[in-house]
């Protein structure tokens, strides 16, 4: 995290599904919050996510430092509020984060926004028949064999 000179901390908990990024009630201190149980394969990747979410939420929160005021910033804030965070503006900074920290971009990806931005290929996954993540789809259609 000080290598993108960010305040959050990192912590581990089975509430969340993969990962998250959270601000306390007060909206003072902000958590990245990874599931140690969840199938993901490379964790640095699950970090810079979430990373991004806190630069492009960081600015919101100032701007609506109350839970009252935030709420109301879903009406005129970019659609990073309801979707899922997964906006223009998160994919963007997402592509930045690599770009300062030195990683080369992933091949692939499941959020499209991040796809479009970053010019790699979007991959759609869906849970096998032993619950694994398998990719079914990318900007070409459906994967031979899926």
């Amino acid at each position: 995290m000080a290598k993108l000179n960010l305040p959050c901390k990192l912590k581990l908990s089975s509430w969340t599904k993969v990962g998250m990024h959270n601000w306390d009630d007060n909206y003072r201190e902000c958590y990245i919050t990874i599931n140690p149980k969840a199938d993901f394969r490379v964790p640095g990747h699950l970090i810079m996510h979430e990373a991004a979410h806190h630069r492009v939420m960081s600015p919101i929160m100032e701007k609506y430092p109350s839970f009252e005021l935030f709420e109301t910033a879903r009406n005129i804030e970019c659609s990073h509020m309801w979707s899922k965070g997964h906006c223009e503006h998160w994919a963007q900074e997402l592509c930045k984060i690599y770009g300062e920290i030195g990683i080369a971009l992933p091949h692939t990806t499941g959020f499209a926004e991040f796809a479009k931005a970053a010019g790699i290929i979007h991959k759609v996954f869906s849970k096998d028949e032993d619950h694994q993540m398998v990719a079914v789809a990318d900007n070409a259609g459906l994967l031979e064999g899926a």
